[in-house]
């Protein structure tokens, strides 16, 4: 279980007792376990959402970093300023490559010539586009960033699989009553005030029926 599942499974665990006494109170009408139901729920929702995006601000931000070090010139020798212009001219001409035949020939070039910046740019392309052969191709010349490469790579692949797993996870937290309803009809059933009958208890409404009777009896008689 990853730390994002467990910090969520805790916040279902503090919520769960709630959720047992809303079902279980005796003398309460369905509206209103419904109306309780909605309002813990969003709470867990709107939690385990602040937690999913602290999660991926956390992902992103050391991703950030790892892309500095494979596809920026940190540590390249060479004047700072003819470096960027030069990697950002590469940035361009790797945007066009089309296939991973193309960026292996075109790599190639690169480090025959000596390219860094050029270099550079045809890994981050075959990173986003999951060439691997190319990926090992710029490894093969600089085993160095096998970590770092690596760690993107594995980085691309769980944001995929982590967005359908908290999907998932956001899913199984609705309790079973609100299960068709949208997050937004949810939200409207937490806010919407009971009134009437719905907003008694149980035993209130078997008191307001009795009543109800009892003066109905008294104007047949």
């Amino acid at each position: 279980m990853s730390t994002l599942e467990q910090q969520i499974e805790g916040i279902r665990t503090k919520c769960a007792r709630q959720i047992d006494v809303i079902r279980t109170e005796a003398g309460r009408t369905d509206e209103w376990r419904r109306q309780q139901l909605a309002r813990i729920y969003r709470v867990i929702r709107d939690e385990a959402q602040a937690a999913a995006d602290a999660h991926e601000a956390n992902v992103n931000r050391q991703r950030r970093i790892t892309e500095s070090k494979v596809f920026g010139l940190v540590g390249v020798a060479g004047d700072p300023a003819s470096l960027a212009i030069s990697r950002r001219d590469a940035g361009d001409r790797a945007a066009q490559l089309k296939s991973e035949s193309e960026a292996l020939a075109l790599l190639a070039r690169a480090e025959r010539s000596g390219d860094e910046p050029l270099a550079r740019a045809i890994v981050e392309r075959a990173t986003e586009a999951g060439w691997v052969n190319v990926a090992n191709a710029f490894l093969d010349v600089r085993p160095h960033l096998n970590d770092e490469v690596n760690e993107l790579w594995q980085q691309a692949a769980n944001s995929v699989q982590d967005d359908f797993r908290m999907a998932m996870t956001l899913g199984g937290l609705k309790p079973r009553e609100l299960g068709s309803l949208s997050d937004e009809q949810i939200d409207k059933v937490a806010d919407t005030p009971l009134e009437g009958a719905a907003a008694l208890s149980g035993v209130q409404l078997a008191a307001v029926r009795n009543e109800q009777q009892r003066e109905a009896m008294e104007v047949r008689s």
